[in-house]
């Protein structure tokens, strides 16, 4: 049993100090620790590290067969370079985008920054009076690498710029159809993709089906008439065996 605090020796009472010392201070890592580029590293230790971490052939044709069969772009970032402001929500944007073919890159100094000529994109959460803009860059926030993504297509940057108010950001796992319900933003979206979604309440599809039915009898009833006749006397004698069988049942 653990003695009271006032009972111990100096030297568990300053066990206890070191042991919630290193608890606070203690770094957390996680896969980007390993595949980020790391600018102070030398060639021979990234390229260990890439050896290290590299993903199999194998697996990464699995993956692609799997991406292709969902209809998923699974290149949609590629030869994009994002830099990620320390504002910005790291490690879901790192994954995002590394899962899309794109690369991160952060924690990086100020000289660094500006003369890396592969830096494609900044994603950012600042306010434009913070921001320097270099010219050869595009400048967004956390939420178009994500709805890039639901729309499996590359959103215009316009409305994302810093300090724009966002649009409407909308969940991917909403059937629009089965909801009868396209929001204007999806609208907006499909516009840009080139496709349109078409939904229909249940009266105006039904009203459709009746309209293609009805259409389609006055369409046949000049042409099939015999055979209209033919399929009412068929049915006729098949209700009139099915009476039959039944009265029999009956006297039995």
């Amino acid at each position: 049993r653990r003695p009271p605090r006032s009972t111990q020796s100096r030297s568990s009472a300053a066990s206890d100090v070191y042991k919630r010392q290193v608890l606070e201070h203690s770094e957390f890592y996680t896969y980007s620790s390993f595949i980020l580029e790391e600018k102070k590293n030398t060639a021979e230790e990234t390229q260990a590290k890439d050896q290290k971490y590299a993903i199999s052939e194998e697996f990464t044709k699995e993956t692609e067969q799997l991406y292709k069969a969902s209809g998923c772009n699974v290149n949609l970032f590629k030869n994009l370079v994002f830099y990620l402001s320390r504002e910005t929500p790291r490690i879901s944007l790192e994954f995002v985008i590394l899962s899309f073919s794109g690369r991160v890159i952060y924690d990086i100094d100020d000289q660094d920054f500006y003369n890396d000529a592969s830096i494609t994109h900044v994603i950012t959460d600042r306010e434009p009076k913070h921001i320097k803009f270099l010219s050869n860059r595009e400048y967004i926030q956390p939420q178009w690498v994500f709805d890039c993504v639901n729309n499996n297509f590359l959103v215009p940057v316009k409305e994302y710029a810093p300090g724009k108010i966002l649009p409407p950001h909308l969940s991917p796992f909403v059937d629009n159809k089965k909801e009868g319900y396209v929001p204007e933003r999806q609208k907006k979206l499909n516009e840009l993709k080139g496709e349109e979604e078409i939904v229909m309440d249940d009266d105006l599809e039904a009203q459709l089906v009746n309209d293609v039915v009805g259409n389609g009898t006055n369409h046949n009833e000049n042409a099939d008439e015999e055979e209209d006749e033919d399929d009412v006397e068929e049915v006729q004698e098949e209700f009139d065996i099915e009476k039959e069988h039944k009265l029999s049942l009956i006297h039995i």
